[in-house]
């Protein structure tokens, strides 16, 4: 990961060497850690790049990056980062992402059965407002022990769903360690037309192969606030 300048939500980051765009979607304070958290997306022809750049009042700390092709990892970062909690009217110039990760890219491991939400051996689908989307997780987050008891975890599923007309959005999947009959989906984002989706819940089973567990990270470097 090199440079990310980013001004009104938008800007660039060099990733392998490249200037990519790339656009703040979401912005949150993590009062409990002094910490707010900015999320970026940067798509390109056949690859989503999103980061996590995390900062204490004005200061950059750690900026996480995960793609199709990179696993989830962090750096840690020097520089600024004001923000004061207002949205600013923005055109970012970025890249419309036109496919989802192919099946050596997905997670393997979780099983999700539902009426509008399923997963297992490679292939997915799930309603999105009365639509059906491919499902396609592609990194895997084990906080499963980053809550306050043994049992009030979570996994993430990062994940992007294809939909009618090739339409490409992304998402994160969230299965609660004391729920494992629902999935809540959450930091839903269209990524042509930059459109911010509503939580929403899902009634699923639910279950992981502890051989799928890949990551674990404690939430003060990692985990985002699972009510937005």
């Amino acid at each position: 990961m090199g440079s990310v300048e980013l001004k009104d939500g938008v800007g660039f980051c060099d990733i392998d060497g490249t200037h990519v765009p790339a656009a703040v979607y979401w912005a949150q304070s993590w009062d409990a850690y002094g910490l707010t958290v900015f999320h970026v997306i940067a798509p390109t022809v056949g690859e989503l790049h999103v980061l996590y750049v995390y900062s204490v009042t004005d200061t950059l700390q750690t900026i996480w990056h995960e793609s199709y092709t990179h696993p989830l990892a962090y750096e840690n970062a020097s520089g600024i980062a004001s923000y004061d909690g207002h949205l600013v009217e923005s055109t970012p110039n970025l890249q419309c992402l036109g496919e989802a990760p192919n099946e050596n890219q997905l997670v393997d491991g979780v099983t999700i059965t539902g009426p509008l939400l399923n997963w297992g051996a490679g292939s997915g689908t799930i309603e999105i407002e009365q639509r059906e989307y491919g499902c396609y997780p592609f990194q895997l987050v084990d906080c499963s022990d980053c809550g306050t008891t043994a049992t009030d975890g979570w996994f993430e599923l990062h994940s992007v769903f294809r939909g009618p007309q090739d339409q490409i959005e992304f998402g994160i999947l969230y299965l609660f360690v004391e729920d494992p009959r629902h999935v809540i989906l959450h930091h839903r984002i269209q990524l042509c037309d930059l459109w911010l989706g509503p939580s929403t819940t899902y009634e699923a089973d639910w279950s992981i192969a502890a051989p799928a567990v890949n990551s674990r990270f404690h939430p003060r470097l990692f985990s985002l606030a699972v009510h937005p």
